[in-house]
């Protein structure tokens, strides 16, 4: 249950205009606030977001990934000044922002029709950083497992490094229903490639030590990935605590180098078309992007 206080700020009058309101509820563990200070909001729109608050909260705590047609056209319209007070509270998930590479890709698009292919070729060749690659060992993984605060994390990690998942994106949409234990295959439904029909989901093994974490969690929710439905699901600090208590260090672009990991394992033990398939990219992404050369190659030769 949230409540809506007020206060009044130092050396300002007892004027109405100069309360400001407050927003405040208890998970079990600590009290949350969200201030409404710095812009004057009527009384209305503070008990409207008062109860904005505690339906994100229910939706929050029962699992519900879809508003209330009220809920969802409040969400659409407000303030982005509160939609941002809201996602930094992490009751709700704001459009993921645009990385480096999604904006270099989105100007080599526009380009395309201007400039000639060996244009083309100079400037997508500029594109590749490869300064932060790490391979994560299975002795690493076992590690990262070992310092996990509960399932759930055992679980966020296993599927990035063993079943090569993109994380979030990929990760937030695992339903259990999409988890074919018979056949011993679970659906990765991918936004990333959605645009094209044909790489808009993949199915992906229920490798062994994937499947051993799967087997430990709890299957009465929707999601695999439940308590981050409805947040902001940011992952990266919290992975970086695990990774220090394992002894770790920190760990640049983990999840970026979990599936890259995954990727290595998989064109080494089994093919490139399957690393096609199971992880989801083309031999020439992979090449310029994921392939590394490790230690043990060398004894191969």
């Amino acid at each position: 249950m949230a409540t809506l206080t007020t206060d009044r700020r130092s050396g300002k009058t007892a004027a109405h205009n100069n309360q400001h309101s407050n927003v405040q509820w208890y998970d079990g563990k600590r009290r949350h606030t969200i201030h409404l200070g710095g812009k004057r909001y009527t009384k209305k729109t503070a008990e409207r977001f008062k109860d904005i608050v505690e339906a994100l909260l229910f939706y929050r705590r029962n699992g519900i990934t879809t508003p209330e047609k009220s809920v969802e056209h409040w969400l659409q319209n407000a303030p982005v000044e509160l939609r941002a007070k809201l996602a930094k509270a992490e009751l709700l998930v704001v459009d993921e922002a645009k990385t480096c590479q999604q904006l270099w890709d989105a100007f080599l698009k526009f380009k395309a029709a201007e400039v000639k292919p060996t244009t083309m070729k100079v400037y997508r060749d500029q594109s590749v950083n490869r300064e932060y690659d790490r391979f994560i060992t299975m002795d690493e993984y076992g590690k990262l497992l070992a310092a996990c605060p509960n399932q759930e994390w055992r679980t966020i990690i296993a599927l990035a490094r063993i079943g090569g998942l993109r994380c979030p994106s990929e990760l937030q949409r695992l339903r259990w229903k999409d988890v074919d234990w018979e056949q011993n295959r679970f659906l990765v439904h991918s936004p990333k490639t959605e645009r094209s029909e044909k790489h808009s989901h993949r199915l992906v093994p229920l490798f062994p030590e994937l499947r051993e974490e799967l087997d430990k969690c709890d299957k009465t929710t929707e999601f695999v990935v439940q308590s981050f439905q409805g947040t902001a699901w940011s992952l990266y600090e919290p992975l970086q605590e695990i990774s220090e208590r394992a002894g770790l260090g920190k760990i640049r672009c983990p999840f970026v180098n979990m599936r890259r990991s995954r990727a290595n394992d998989v064109v080494r033990q089994f093919s490139e078309a399957m690393k096609r398939m199971w992880i989801g990219h083309s031999w020439d992404v992979m090449e310029k992007h994921y392939l590394l050369q490790l230690e043990e190659d060398f004894s191969t030769c």
